[in-house]
């Protein structure tokens, strides 16, 4: 999908398509876009119940690479 945006200069143009570019920016940038509609604290908790499932599934992950472990 295509998408036009405004910029001010040429360099600016070719800056943010370079940004763009890497899959670890552009999900970056999609992330804070979708949280930018949300309240301070819907943010927050967004964010805290991500952190809250990640810490879960690195520690399902140890326990079962431990559970394997002879």
């Amino acid at each position: 999908m295509k998408a036009s945006i405004d910029v001010k200069t040429r360099a600016e143009k070719e800056a943010i398509e370079r940004a763009l570019a890497d899959p670890q920016m552009l999900a970056f940038v999609t992330i804070v876009g979708i949280l930018q509609p949300l309240t301070d604290g819907g943010r927050r908790r967004v964010l805290a119940f991500i952190a809250e499932h990640n810490d879960e599934a690195r520690c399902a992950s140890l326990r079962i690479e431990q559970e394997q472990t002879p």
